[in-house]
Order: C-alpha cells, then structure tokens, then sequence
C-alpha cells in the first residue's frame, strides 16, 4: 500500500501537536491528536507510527509493534521504524527479530549510526557475531 501521508495542511499539524504532546509525557493529548489524523487518513505511515511510539512510552510493546508494523504496511521506506521495532524485540530479548529489523534499518539507511549500534547489542546479546 502507499504511503497515505496527508497533504492537508491541518492533519499534518495535528501530527507536530501530537509529536510536541509526546514529547511533554502528555500521552492523552497526543492520542487525541492522532486519532484525528487516523480518522481522516487511517493508512498514514506517520501517525501510526507516531502511535507506536505512544504505546511504547506507555509500556504497552505489543500494540506498539503492531502499529509499527501497520506503519510499515503502509510504507515500507520507513528505517526509523524498522529501528524502533528492533529496539522493541531488543528489550524482550527477541534478538533474532532486533537483528532483522536492524538489518531492514541499515538496509534502507545506510548511514544509520543508531540501528549500527543497536544491531550490535543484538549480535552481542544473541552470541552471534556476524
């Protein structure tokens, strides 16, 4: 499926509302805002991962990876994405799914120093040094 970004100015700034929510440990704010955006666009890649991340400071992983991976669905040029689930399966000591994911990461972004050192946590963690 393609990116269903939204080109409406108003969705893309409920979604820097929500990012700025997040960013305050305001979770309920910043659901509010997504929800909005998902209601109009329920397919973009941002807002659901944006949700992700939201599931995720609330500890609540497997909704998290979910969203992350209907992230994905909906564009899967999405490296951030591909780290952050990585980061997920990390600290549930899934290191062959971390390593995946970084490897997607790195696939997508070369230059990505972050999933780089994630991916060798993983490697280091799991015994396997590739």
């Amino acid at each position: 499926m393609a990116d269903a970004r939204p080109t409406d100015p108003y969705l893309r700034s409920l979604l820097v509302r929500a990012l700025a929510s997040l960013d305050k440990s305001n979770f309920v704010q910043a659901e509010r805002y997504v929800d909005q955006v998902l209601r109009a666009a329920p397919y973009d890649a941002h807002a659901l991962q944006l949700l992700g991340l939201i599931r995720r400071a609330q500890n609540r992983p497997d909704e998290a990876i979910a969203l992350y991976q209907a992230s994905l669905s909906s564009n899967a040029n999405q490296p951030e994405v591909e780290h952050n689930l990585g980061n997920i399966f990390y600290s549930q000591k899934k290191y062959s799914e971390s390593i995946a994911a970084q490897t997607r990461a790195l696939q997508l972004k070369q230059n990505f120093i972050l999933a780089y050192a994630a991916l060798a946590l993983a490697l280091s963690a799991s015994g396997e040094h590739q």
